[in-house]
């Protein structure tokens, strides 16, 4: 069982979605002053364009994260040799994992903002 903590109805199958799929491993994001640095790699969404990662439901970090919120991401690529890139990226949804593999972690999906 999902149940979905936070929602936003902004629109989902982005071009830009598709290409971080394809290009990006891992991001970087640091939403608070107060906060470190946190690393996650990218998952792609099973049904949609876009990507998600997964959050440690003790994660100081899920406190600091909104539906809706814009974030300031680095998106390192799958090719090494490849520039760090920076977009602002949305987050569309937070959803808490009960059940299966994903348990005790949220699902926060992402879409980089135009």
């Amino acid at each position: 069982m999902t149940d979905v903590i936070y929602t936003n109805k902004s629109k989902i199958n982005k071009p830009k979605d598709q290409i971080i799929v394809n290009k990006y491993y891992w991001v970087e994001m640091k939403p608070a002053k107060t906060l470190p640095i946190y690393q996650f790699k990218l998952h792609p969404q099973s049904n949609l364009n876009g990507v998600y990662v997964l959050v440690k439901d003790d994660s100081k970090i899920i406190k600091h994260l909104k539906s809706g919120e814009k974030v300031e991401m680095l998106y390192h690529s799958k090719n090494t040799d490849a520039p760090v890139e920076q977009f602002k990226t949305q987050i569309l949804n937070i959803a808490k994992k009960e059940q299966g593999p994903l348990k005790g972690h949220f699902k926060v999906a992402l879409s980089i903002v135009d």
